[in-house]
Formats: C-alpha cells, structure tokens, sequence
C-alpha cells in the first residue's frame, strides 16, 4: 500500500515539474529577443535543449543522456586510432597502446563524471532565475511595443517601446540611457509626457545606423531630442546626441526626414541618412513672434570620422539670407517701436544699461538691451559664419560684441 502511495506522489510530483517546466520553456521561446539580448543567443539555444530534454526524458534520463554523449565523444578519438592503425588483438604493440589510451579515456571520465549533474544543475538553475529576472524585471524589457517591419535589411524588426528602442534582439538605447527620447516633463512637480517619435534605419559607409527623434508638440511651443546609433557586433554605440537642453528656441524642430506609419505617431523611414537640420532661434525682439530672430544648424556627414558634424559654414548661401533680416531688424525696430530712426547697433553702447534699447517714453512692445544684445551677437556669428568659420546655435550667447 505505501508503495502504491509513493508512486503516486511521485507521479504527480513529475506532473507537477513537467507542467512548471512547460510554461518556463514558453516564457523562453515567447521572449526570445529578451532572452537573446540578456544571456546571449548561445546559452539561450543551451537552455532551450536542456528544459526540451527534461520535459520529454525527465531529469535523471537527462544526465544519462548527456553523460552518454560526452562519453562518446571521448571515446571518439579511440576509435579513429583503432581503425586508423589497424588494430589487431593479436599484436602486443598495438594492444598495449590502446590499453594505455583506454585507460587514459577511462580516467578522463571518471574525474569528469562527478561534475555532470553539477553542470546540468547549473544550467537548469540559469535558466529558472532567468525567468525570475525576466517577471521582477519586466518593465524595464519592452512596454507597450509597436513593431515595424526593417525594410533596409527584410530580416529584423524595429521594436519602439515605452521605454527603449529594439533592433532584432539587440536594444539600441532605453530610457535610462537617454530620457528626452521617451519622455518629457513639463516640470520637476509634472507626470512625464509622452513624445513623438521618428525612427530611421540607414547605411553609411558599410554601417549599419539609426535614428530616433523625438518631439515635445504643444500648440504654442515644441522641442526635439535626437540620437543617432551605430551597430557593432552586439549593441549599438551613440555617435550623435542632442538633447531638449542642447536646442535652443520656442519652435525646436529637427528635419531627418519622416513617413508616417500605420500607427501614430510614430514614424518610420528607411534610406540613406544624408545631411539634417536642427531648427530653432536665439530669442526675439519687442515684436514678439514676428521678431522670433530664426537659426539653423546643419549636420552633415564625415566620413573620415564617421559621424555627422556641424556644416553651417558649407551653408553659407543660407546664412546670408538670414543676415538680411537680421541687418533689417538692427535698422527699423526702433523705428517701428518709437518712430526713432536709429539703429540698435549704434544704441547699444550707450543705453545698454537702460530698461529699454531705444527710448525711455515708449509703450509696449518694447526691446530689452538683453534682446538687443543677442541680436547683435546673431549678426557677428552669422558674418563669422560666412567668413568660413563654424558656428552653431548654442555658441551664439558666448560670442562677444564690442
């Protein structure tokens, strides 16, 4: 009777452990770019085999299984040697050489016999806290995930999630990594915000890139994020990054291209990454919007230091334009503001230090000396600019105006 009560017991012990097994094995084949990117695809395949072979021969048939395996091929190489020497029992020489050799084989194994099930344990033990991990872990792996198909290569998916970017099984960048990409705050006290987001797969100099842009859209103001990633042998390495702080203005946008995928707003787009542009401005004159003093950065590629660099100086024709509504603005805001026909550059030195840049009995809107300043700082980088040299929008604040 008793042995009838233990081999129950036992049964519905196997059945239990079968069942735990089974569901484990389909986190493992359900999450296998997760499992990919966290232990490798090696001990991923390893693990994979070793829950297979326990499910369907159970634990005790695994060691045998495996022990037999390892057995065979150690005993491998003897055989060669029998047939390659042609051995006969009959020959003291050749006998005497694989009883040397057999002995070895023999030995072999059985120093390594003890470490089997120690191996296999290990193995199996890897592969539960794995699945721990995966569950205590989970919102940092992919939330909320949007694939689109990679059409550059036909073979891995973009995955854009809540919180970090995927190609195939190996992540790009996550929150952590790089915020503004994800999210934003509108302050230190706000629930974060979400961001749209563009991605871009592309090639460059036999490279393999992506992009994600991010962008802050409110109806009076937006900003924008970008980072740009180059593919090794297992991850990505940023070779580009600006963040919301990094641009400056009240209408920030970053022009790398977008389509429009099935699901807003997200973007996705696939084809050589040329040049882009980050526009934004340095601030505004007593006009308000219609004084907003506009800038541009441009990037374009290097393929010496395989990276994109600031090319405003490539532009000049561009900055030229630019120079014209700046020098208009220098030449009729005072007269616009108090029908005074002077310029800011010949008021600045002398009422610098006055509330107002060009007469103290005007209403409003008036211009600040500080706005008049940054006007003025504009003019110069933009000369400095068609000159040859290279300026961008976050250098124009620390340039000085005599």
């Amino acid at each position: 009777m008793n042995n009838v009560f233990s081999s129950g017991r036992s049964n519905y012990r196997k059945k239990i452990n079968s069942v735990i097994i089974a569901i484990v094995l389909i986190i493992f084949i359900f999450d296998r770019y997760y499992l990919d990117a966290l232990i490798g695809p090696v001990l991923t395949n390893l693990l994979i085999i070793l829950l297979v072979l326990h499910l369907t021969l159970g634990i005790k048939k695994t060691f045998r299984k495996v022990g037999a395996s390892i057995r065979s091929l150690l005993y491998l190489p003897l055989r060669i040697v029998k047939k390659s020497v042609g051995y006969r029992s009959s020959q003291s020489f050749a006998k005497d050489n694989v009883e040397k050799k057999n002995r070895k084989t023999v030995k072999a194994i059985a120093t390594l016999q003890p470490y089997l099930k120690f191996i296999v344990i290990i193995l199996f033990a890897i592969g539960l806290m794995t699945a721990f991990f995966y569950y205590l872990n989970r919102k940092d792996n992919c939330v909320n995930p949007y694939e689109v198909k990679d059409t550059s290569s036909r073979k891995e998916i973009v995955r854009i999630c809540d919180n970090a970017l995927y190609r195939g099984s190996i992540k790009i960048v996550n929150d952590k990594e790089f915020p503004d990409l994800f999210r934003f705050y509108l302050n230190k006290e706000s629930k974060p915000d979400k961001v749209r987001q563009s991605v871009r797969v592309f090639t460059k100099d036999g490279s393999d890139y992506v992009s994600i842009v991010s962008l802050i859209d409110y109806k009076s103001w937006n900003n924008s994020a970008i980072g740009i990633f180059r593919k090794g042998k297992e991850s990505y390495s940023t070779i580009f990054k600006k963040t919301f702080k990094d641009n400056q203005g009240r209408w920030v946008n970053i022009d790398f291209g977008e389509d429009y995928s099935t699901r807003d707003p997200y973007f996705y787009l696939s084809y050589s990454g040329e040049g882009f542009t980050i526009s934004g401005d340095i601030g505004y004159l007593g006009c308000y919007g219609r004084c907003r003093m506009l800038w541009w950065d441009f990037y374009d590629w290097d393929s010496n230091k395989k990276t994109y660099v600031l090319s405003n100086n490539k532009h000049i024709d561009n900055f030229k334009k630019l120079l014209e509504s700046y020098e208009e603005w220098d030449k009729t805001t005072c007269l616009d503001e108090a029908n005074l026909s002077e310029s800011i550059s010949n008021l600045y030195s002398i009422r610098k230090n006055k509330e107002h840049i060009c007469t103290d009995n005007v209403g409003g809107p008036y211009t600040t000396p500080g706005q008049a300043e940054m006007l003025l700082k504009g003019i110069k980088a933009i000369k400095m600019i068609i000159g040859g040299e290279n300026v961008s929008n976050s250098q124009v604040d620390k340039i000085k105006i005599d």
